[in-house]
């Protein structure tokens, strides 16, 4: 579990920022934001209000970009963005994720999406947004 606080730290952002993001990526998913030519997912949830909620958020590795954030933590929240926002086609099309070492993500990533390859790292945010060199 990683606090907002934490990964504005890690992202070079103020919270302010992060926080901002979030909210927008959220708009952007109850506008019908279309996911498209996805393959590899990373998976973590974000605390917020003092480490009493959370939100659960689904990055596009290749491209870098968060197409996803559901309320909440837990194998229903990363249920409802299987079942909910990828058709069987692009489900199938997931050829690796990463995600901490959260056995719920484990578990809803290999039922849902392709077998092949699992990267179980701390955390996805890590190797995702940290600035290239």
């Amino acid at each position: 579990m990683m606090t907002q606080k934490s990964a504005a730290q890690i992202l070079y952002l103020a919270t302010s920022t992060l926080s901002d993001l979030i909210h927008r990526v959220i708009k952007r998913v109850r506008e019908g934001h279309k996911i498209e030519d996805i393959k590899s997912i990373g998976i973590d949830e974000v605390s917020y209000a003092k480490g009493r909620k959370f939100v659960t958020v689904i990055y596009d590795l290749e491209k870098s970009r968060v197409v996803w954030v559901g309320k909440g933590k837990g194998r229903d929240i990363v249920d409802s963005f299987f079942n909910n926002e990828l058709t069987d086609a692009q489900k199938k099309k997931i050829k690796w994720a990463s995600c901490d070492m959260y056995q719920t993500y484990i578990d809803a990533i290999e039922d849902h999406s392709a077998k092949r390859y699992m990267n179980k790292t701390n955390h996805c945010l890590l190797h995702t947004f940290l600035p290239k060199k």
